[in-house]
């Protein structure tokens, strides 16, 4: 009988979050400078829903977005929102979507509250089949727009737990 692996420890708290920031790298602008930026808060809590639910402080859409530079969180029930609240368990994944126009990018974890040393946020780009740990390190594309694997719903996965 071969032994079975550990099983990953839940060890995140109701209070944990983080942001997830969409940069276009050309225009080269001060962090200070919202231009040329977006982002998204995934929010966690045992008791949220992985379906889309507009409660309080749970999930959030937004009536409309730029599709040169836009970065959302989608729902299992493929609802994209800009807040998105998520029952933590150790590997969950939360697909982004990502509508931008042909250039350089980079995606980058920052805002992060509650966030015990050894949980890691790891950013899947199923195009490249590469992945970085988002607290080491950011994720940078490149989008040619004609090429529709590049970008939109199927792209980037955020994995969030121990190694």
């Amino acid at each position: 009988m071969k032994p079975s692996k550990p099983k990953l420890q839940d060890t995140l708290s109701d209070s944990a979050l983080f942001k997830v920031q969409l940069v276009n790298v050309i225009d080269s602008l001060p962090v200070t400078s919202w231009a040329g930026r977006n982002e998204m808060l995934i929010h966690f809590n045992h008791a949220y829903h992985l379906s889309y639910y507009g409660g309080i402080d749970e999930d959030a859409q937004v009536p409309g977005y730029d599709p040169n530079l836009n970065i959302m969180g989608i729902t299992t029930d493929g609802h994209i929102v800009q807040v998105d609240g998520i029952p933590y368990k150790a590997g969950v994944s939360v697909p982004l979507f990502v509508s931008v126009a042909s250039g350089q990018y980079v995606l980058r974890a920052y805002y992060l509250r509650w966030f015990p040393q050894d949980i890691h946020i790891w950013c899947k780009d199923n195009y490249l089949k590469d992945s970085v740990d988002l607290r080491k390190g950011n994720c940078s594309f490149t989008v040619n727009k004609v090429d529709t694997n590049q970008w939109g719903m199927k792209r980037f996965v955020i994995s969030v737990g121990p190694k």
